[in-house]
């Protein structure tokens, strides 16, 4: 019995192991969307402005800096 349960206790060593590697790559997963979503959405938002300045479309200075910081 003492070899079946060494196994069993290896098994369950293994798998929080897997467990908690799981939950790093996880974080790191979502880390990387949101940094991902943020220059997104800096990109889009510097595009936007580019526009506005070089076309004019009636857009004071103040509207263009609203847009740029939200």
């Amino acid at each position: 019995m003492g070899s079946l349960e060494t196994k069993i206790d290896e098994t369950e060593q293994k798998f929080e192991e897997m467990k908690k590697t799981r939950e790093e790559w996880m974080k790191k997963a979502v880390d990387a969307e949101s940094k991902i979503n943020e220059l997104t959405n800096t990109m889009l938002r510097s595009a936007l402005f580019i526009y506005v300045i070089s076309f004019g479309v009636g857009a004071s200075y103040t509207s263009v800096l609203l847009l740029i910081t939200f």
